[in-house]
């Protein structure tokens, strides 16, 4: 089963489905590149845009996935190399 995103905005480099065994894979692909957050701490790799609902029987279950790259580390903000 795929699951979409229909009530919300559309999930970016994120791919889900569960298999016949309700087991919930998720696809990420770690190149992709969406830009710096807003804090400008990190950059956005992938993300739900929020909670996401499984479809048909599962809808009770939401799940709600950011990947991201960390920009900076420690408390001085020292870039990551």
């Amino acid at each position: 089963m795929e699951i979409n995103n229909e009530d919300s905005t559309e999930m970016k480099n994120i791919k889900m489905k569960v298999d016949k065994n309700n087991i919930l894979i998720i696809q990420v692909d770690l190149n992709a590149n969406y830009g710096e957050s807003k804090s400008g701490k990190s950059i956005i790799i992938a993300s739900t845009e929020g909670n996401v609902a499984l479809d048909g029987e599962l809808s009770n279950i939401k799940i709600g996935l950011n990947v991201y790259k960390q920009l900076y580390s420690g408390r001085d903000w020292q870039p990551v190399i």
